[in-house]
């Protein structure tokens, strides 16, 4: 490979490359937090949960931690790129939930159930 090509091949890797990453630094929804008195808001930090209206296998299981609250319209697209594509079933809140393994996700906030801070219940060392 002549010096010429190689230049073209590594530059246009290099911007490809970055292509790629500012792509990945725009979030998906803006989370309406900040400043706001939202009473889903006070959810943002803790665990999020699936509460009793899901099946009985699903109920309980940890989602991850809500980062945020975005309100979506009807018919929304709510998928993520290369997911399954679904929309939004309904005008309503919805928490962001990250779990730290995918990308941050989407769920109706009536349909999430947040734990409680449980307090360290350790014995004392007197």
């Amino acid at each position: 490979m002549t010096k010429g090509k190689f230049i073209l091949v590594f530059a246009v890797i290099i911007l490809m490359s970055q292509f790629f990453v500012f792509g990945q630094d725009q979030p998906r929804w803006q989370s309406l937090c900040k400043g706001s008195a939202n009473p889903y808001c006070v959810a943002v930090g803790k665990d999020a949960c699936n509460n009793d209206s899901h099946p009985i296998p699903l109920r309980g299981l940890e989602l991850g931690k809500v980062t945020g609250v975005v309100w979506i319209q009807e018919g929304e697209t709510v998928s993520g790129v290369g997911e399954w594509p679904q929309v939004a079933p309904k005008n309503d809140y919805y928490y962001i939930i990250d779990n730290d393994i995918s990308e941050p996700f989407i769920r109706v906030c009536s349909e999430i159930e947040i734990k409680a801070e449980v307090e360290d219940a350790g014995f004392s060392s007197d």
